[in-house]
């Protein structure tokens, strides 16, 4: 084989779906991610737990609805991939894809060279055709 030919072969591997899925596991089975996150829902639940405790006295049926509310997209967080991504850089894909112009440049100024030589050929023929005319 020429050097050529062998430059141009693609390798694949193939890895095993366990193997990509794999996620380390540090304390009573969840992954420093969800601990963290964990951390984060429980600064945001005790303080809302003690107010109402010592200062509101709602039912704690009506509290829980409350505190779902507010820490089931925290939680999320550690839990939820799309397409191998953590939720945050999965929607800030979408983000940017949802924001992003569809105003290609490059696309859109070649397009518009091509308009402008039609109608430069345009202009030349009908010139032509009135010099011939006397027009």
């Amino acid at each position: 084989m020429s050097e050529e030919r062998r430059g141009n072969m693609a390798v694949e591997v193939v890895i095993r779906k366990e193997i990509k899925e794999y996620q380390e596991k540090i304390f009573f089975g969840f992954s420093l991610r969800q601990i963290i996150v964990i951390a984060l829902t429980l600064v945001v639940i005790l303080p809302i737990g003690l107010l109402n405790h010592f200062v509101w006295g709602y039912s704690i049926d009506d509290l829980g609805f409350i505190l779902m509310f507010f820490t089931s997209p925290i939680l999320s967080v550690g839990w939820i991939k799309k397409n191998q991504l953590p939720l945050e850089k999965y929607l800030f894909v979408r983000w940017r894809h949802f924001i992003a112009t569809k105003h290609y440049p490059y696309q859109n100024a070649r397009l518009e060279e091509e308009h402008e030589g039609i109608s430069t050929r345009k202009n030349n023929k009908t010139e032509k055709h009135r010099s011939e005319q006397g027009n």
